[in-house]
């Protein structure tokens, strides 16, 4: 039996050194976890501005419900107006949710091949006998 020398020093070899597809291995697994951080974070983010603009505009509606007159009538058609360009804006951020999804996706796929190089040529290198 014995120590398989050449799949040690490999090894070693391999702890000290990284190779191109280790590190574009390594650049795509961080670019998946930072845009998955980022999705997380802007979902997150959005439900919290949505609670609290629908909390902000019901005040609003029952302020201006009571009154009467141009003034209430004014107050009651800007806070409309200005939850419409809320509810727009909130869109957009949710649609670049989407278009980051799609990011990650292709990063996910290039670290997935990236992987799978990393595993041949650790296979082939510690096969590889002088």
């Amino acid at each position: 039996m014995g120590w398989d020398w050449n799949s040690f020093a490999y090894d070693v070899h391999d702890f000290f050194t990284e190779s191109y597809a280790e590190r574009q291995r390594n650049k795509y697994q961080n670019l998946v976890w930072k845009l998955r951080s980022s999705i997380d974070n802007i979902r997150s983010t959005l439900e919290s501005v949505r609670s609290r603009m629908g909390c902000i505009f019901e005040h609003f509606y029952d302020e201006g419900k009571d009154s009467r007159g141009y003034f209430a009538d004014e107050f009651i058609k800007q806070a409309m107006q200005n939850q419409e360009g809320v509810n727009r804006m909130l869109g957009k951020m949710e649609s670049s949710i989407g278009e980051l999804r799609s990011k990650q996706s292709r990063a996910q796929s290039k670290y997935e091949y990236w992987c799978r190089i990393c595993e041949r040529e650790d296979r082939e290198k510690r096969e590889y006998r002088p």
